[in-house]
């Protein structure tokens, strides 16, 4: 199966509306995975506000596969600047990991960014490690 990756940043509703039902299940399958981190709303207003941009993940018969959610920022220590990928849910990940992660890195580089930063759960890491990713830090958490 082929794979597009499309940015959906400046697309105005009425473009993104044929995909809103395959979005807001996705973004509630990580509301299910992340309940105290995440709420439909708060992925949609995300996207809605420009805060984090939305990519999609299509076949070639048009329906989702995954979504993936970034933000750039700046280091205040050195002013380099991060892409970073933070919410990311989909299907047969092995299809389209790599053209989604040349795709990110790519916009990365054009809008300036100095390195890449991923966000998400341990289970990732193989796949990550071998797209050339290596672990920076560790976020321990522990509920109170």
């Amino acid at each position: 199966m082929n794979y597009r990756v499309l940015d959906t940043y400046d697309w105005p509703l009425l473009k993104i509306g044929p995909y809103l039902p395959e979005i807001l299940q996705i973004f509630n399958k990580l509301h299910e995975r992340f309940p105290d981190d995440i709420t439909v709303e708060s992925l949609y207003g995300e996207y809605l506000q420009k805060a984090k941009r939305l990519w999609l993940v299509v076949d070639e018969t048009g329906k989702v596969a995954a979504l993936a959610m970034t933000e750039l920022s700046t280091i205040n220590a050195s002013g380099k600047r991060k892409a970073t990928l933070l919410d990311l849910a989909g299907e047969n990940v092995e299809a389209w990991a790599a053209l989604l992660g040349s795709t990110l890195e790519a916009w990365a580089r054009a809008n300036g960014a100095h390195f890449a930063a991923i966000e998400g759960r341990v289970g990732w890491m193989p796949l990550l490690k071998a797209m050339g990713y290596q672990p920076y830090a560790v976020m321990m958490r522990k509920e109170l």
